[in-house]
């Protein structure tokens, strides 16, 4: 899964305690509709080829119901109006709707 290429690139140290720390947690594997789903999110926020995988994370966070989708990049994912087309989106296709935002919103620091 992308989740685990992630946490493994980067600082070997760094990496390490990544992945250590992931370690227990549950991986959530796409199926071919978060697939089919992430594919819409990417044409409609014109996302470029490198957040295709922010894309992905959108999707399963959607089809796993989960609560929040934690994100640094505020470019592609965490910005006031990619957050109202996804709302809106998925409003219309009846889809949950994580709440996306930055690990400072989420702690309030």
């Amino acid at each position: 899964p992308f989740v685990l290429a992630e946490a493994e690139r980067g600082d070997a140290d760094a990496a390490a305690r990544r992945m250590k720390a992931i370690e227990p947690m549950r991986i959530l594997v796409p199926n071919s509709e978060i697939r089919s789903l992430a594919n819409e999110y990417y044409a409609l926020l014109e996302l470029p080829e490198k957040a295709r995988t922010d894309a992905a994370h959108l999707a399963i966070s959607v089809w796993y119901e989960i609560n929040y989708l934690l994100t640094w990049n505020c470019t592609h994912i965490a910005s006031g109006v990619t957050r109202r087309r996804i709302t809106e989106f998925n409003g219309k296709q009846n889809l949950f709707t994580p709440i996306i935002c930055t690990p400072e919103e989420l702690m309030e620091v």
